[in-house]
């Protein structure tokens, strides 16, 4: 009887001391694979802003998992630890963004911050509270409380573009929506939300245009997956006496990672008369303008409406943009 329960003793402390190591094998095995990751792939200047904001967290998910190994290793540690592990951080995140500063990655210490904040989240929601002076009680769950809003911090952003990106698709097929005070984001150049003009109380945009060489509005967030609808409608308001030439441009992702080249996206001109101005650009037109190749129509990244060098500053407002004729089965 005693030899069997030293046995099962033998045994339940046996696997007590492979789990951990098991773990550290596998953790290991992560931080090698991830850590590559510092210094090629990720998002470029055309991804998603919601992409581009999720990547920014595996700093966080690198240095927990860092520190989590670490731990493993040695044991949950008192401050000692936590101000070592810090600066043994903080040294590998400058480091690291010192290196991909040579292979022209920016150095950001927002980044920085997240190494930090990946860290202290596995250090403080790993102290024990049991068995401890009220005092070193109260400085854990302040500890805690500090990772925990370092943490919110950086998953904001990722949520905010996430709303961002299901609003889009949820109005879809009418790309922006000038009731929404929020689409004025989606768009670059100078332009803001305007109610008060022609004789129709429609929401719209006003696009001032300058004498510059290129002036206009640019749509830089749009649901890209265009291959089930047949057209382009677009409305625009016109409140001078004479004509105003725009060009509207259209490219998808590929044309964007390119060389951005005339011939490789969709370029038409359109002519504001006095008044209001509606057109219907087919799809198919768009899809094959690319010199030696189809547009990507479930990749659409970005419309522009502009114009070039105009005489003297002129403003001019959309109203409506959005696709139609959905194709059957579409």
């Amino acid at each position: 009887m005693v030899q069997a329960r030293s046995r099962t003793e033998a045994r339940a402390l046996s696997v007590s001391f492979e789990k951990p190591h098991s773990l550290q094998a596998l953790l290991a095995v992560l931080l090698i694979a991830i850590s590559p990751l510092f210094f090629v792939g990720g998002p470029d200047w055309a991804s998603t802003p919601l992409i581009k904001a999720s990547w920014d967290l595996g700093h966080i998910l690198f240095f927990a998992l860092f520190t989590l190994s670490y731990q493993l290793l040695r044991g949950v540690g008192g401050a000692r630890q936590a101000i070592g592990v810090s600066i043994a951080v903080l040294i590998l995140g400058m480091m690291i963004e010192a290196l991909q500063s040579f292979i022209g990655r920016e150095v950001s210490w927002a980044d920085v911050m997240g190494n930090l904040t990946g860290a202290w989240l596995v250090m403080a929601w790993r102290q024990s509270t049991r068995c401890t002076t009220t005092g070193r009680r109260v400085v854990i769950w302040l500890c805690r409380g500090i990772s925990l809003l370092l943490l919110v911090a950086y998953l904001l952003p990722v949520i905010s573009q996430a709303h961002q990106q299901t609003r889009l698709a949820i109005q879809f097929p009418l790309l922006t929506d000038f009731a929404d005070p929020a689409s004025i984001r989606n768009w670059t150049g100078d332009v803001k939300l305007a109610h008060n003009f022609g004789p129709r109380a429609a929401p719209g945009m006003a696009i001032m245009l300058d004498t510059g060489r290129y002036s206009g509005a640019f749509l830089n967030r749009l649901h890209g997956d265009w291959s089930a609808y047949r057209q382009l409608n677009l409305s625009l308001f016109n409140p001078d006496a004479t004509t105003v030439s725009l060009t509207l441009r259209i490219n998808d992702l590929q044309h964007d990672r390119g060389s951005n080249a005339y011939n490789d996206r969709f370029n038409q001109t359109i002519t504001l008369q006095p008044g209001w101005n509606r057109y219907e650009i087919q799809l198919e037109d768009v899809a094959s303008a690319p010199s030696s190749r189809l547009m990507d129509m479930t990749r659409i990244r970005r419309l522009g409406l502009f114009t070039s060098k105009v005489q003297v500053p002129r403003t001019v407002f959309l109203t409506d943009l959005r696709l139609d004729g959905r194709k059957p089965g579409g």
